[in-house]
């Protein structure tokens, strides 16, 4: 059975079937089929709800001091099919930023001018916020590993690397 949305008209379609379970089955603003589905379950018409197929970009920030890479990172992120919903070339005001609208994941330099790097940025975003982390940085020496780890990052690119490399990160971590 298909039943078109109220307030949408041929720009929304869902399915409901036997059990039911709705789908969308034609595009549609995702706040109407989200305000939709609410009435209806205010109603108990729908035992459950499916997920729409028309989700939402994930989000990543990222935070790299060198403008030209972080715009090549940004660029490459886009391609990816992801939103890039922040920059930072500073470790403050990645925290900042961050903390003030969260991302889904953070491609984060290590080697940020100041005194606040890129594993103190990680720690203090640990320290309030859930959000996966992923070092993009050329620093692979001893020290700078064992830091890192303390943080539990959800992965580690060295620079250079290819599309291939930012996207597997990127996937794992998501």
């Amino acid at each position: 059975m298909c039943s078109e949305i109220p307030g949408i008209g041929d720009a929304g379609a869902i399915a409901i079937d036997e059990n039911s379970n709705v789908s969308i089955v034609a595009p549609m603003d995702i706040n109407h089929f989200y305000a939709y589905i609410y009435k209806e379950k205010q109603s108990t018409l729908l035992k459950r709800v499916r997920r729409p197929c028309l989700m939402s970009k994930k989000r990543i920030f990222i935070v790299e001091d060198d403008d030209i890479i972080a715009r090549l990172i940004e660029w490459r992120v886009k391609e990816l099919g992801y939103d890039v919903c922040g920059r930072a070339a500073t470790g403050d005001d990645a925290v900042s930023l961050i903390r003030s609208m969260p991302p889904d994941l953070v491609l984060l330099d290590i080697g940020l001018p100041g005194k606040c790097d890129g594993i103190s940025v990680a720690q203090e975003i640990r320290k309030t916020l859930d959000l996966p982390i992923v070092f993009v940085t050329c620093h692979s020496h001893g020290e700078i590993i064992d830091r890192a780890k303390k943080t539990s990052p959800n992965g580690f690119i060295l620079k250079p690397f290819s599309d291939d490399d930012l996207r597997v990160a990127i996937e794992l971590a998501l």
